[in-house]
């Protein structure tokens, strides 16, 4: 019984969302806004199969997740759970958005990225936020 639980766990952290990162597109603003970071809203949704290569891969890099942190304050929500503004449209999942503080959008995209063009992408959303 104990090998399950801690099995069981394991999996959950292995699958949750980044720890740096908020659990309300809101809170990720005000953090944001705190630290002198952008936001990075994904939009996913349940059975995306592109957006769970996407986190298993590319964010589960260990480079990624440190220059993302260093950059920006994720949020992942679902596309059709209504718990970010509707001003933001995810027509294709998983959907990209770097916004500024004041939800300015910085850097928009749609897709599966692999680590190494996420990591340009990064280039390109710091450039544009200076």
């Amino acid at each position: 019984m104990r090998y399950g639980l801690i099995l069981i766990l394991f999996t959950a952290l292995l699958t949750a969302a980044p720890a740096e990162w908020a659990e309300r597109y809101d809170k990720a603003r005000q953090i944001a806004a705190q630290e002198g970071k952008i936001v990075y809203l994904l939009i996913t949704a349940p059975g995306c199969r592109w957006c769970k290569r996407f986190k298993r891969t590319t964010l589960k890099d260990k480079a990624v997740r440190k220059r993302l942190a260093a950059l920006a304050v994720g949020v992942e929500v679902e596309r059709d759970s209504g718990t970010y503004p509707a001003k933001f449209k995810a027509p294709m999942i998983p959907m990209h958005y770097f916004l500024s503080a004041d939800e300015r959008v910085l850097v928009k995209m749609p897709g599966y990225w692999n680590i190494e063009d996420f990591m340009s992408i990064l280039d390109d959303v710091e450039r544009k936020r200076k």
